[in-house]
């Protein structure tokens, strides 16, 4: 590269100066911002449609009141037992 082209030269085409430019590397660095908004625009689109279903989800549900007799995760009482009492041993004769 010549010496009063340096200066106003992008750093890409100084680093590729000499190089072969058409194999892959060279174009797939110098449109990387391109892809890389394009990717996140992506992403946060997804993200967006994945959020808003949450609440058209919930906007279906409908609850119904049944009253207070059914209470969710109610384990039924369970019955006390008496304690057994030991067992005494005979005595020897």
């Amino acid at each position: 590269m010549k010496t009063d082209t340096i200066l106003q030269a992008d750093v890409l085409d100084i680093i590729f100066d000499n190089r072969n430019k058409s194999y892959g590397a060279y174009p797939l660095r110098k449109h990387y911002n391109e892809r890389l908004y394009k990717a996140l625009g992506f992403t946060f689109l997804i993200a967006a449609v994945f959020y808003s279903f949450s609440f058209i989800s919930t906007a279906r549900v409908k609850v119904l009141d049944v009253g207070p007799e059914i209470i969710m995760g109610h384990t039924p009482p369970t019955i006390p037992r008496k304690p057994q009492e030991p067992k005494v041993p005979e005595k020897p004769k």
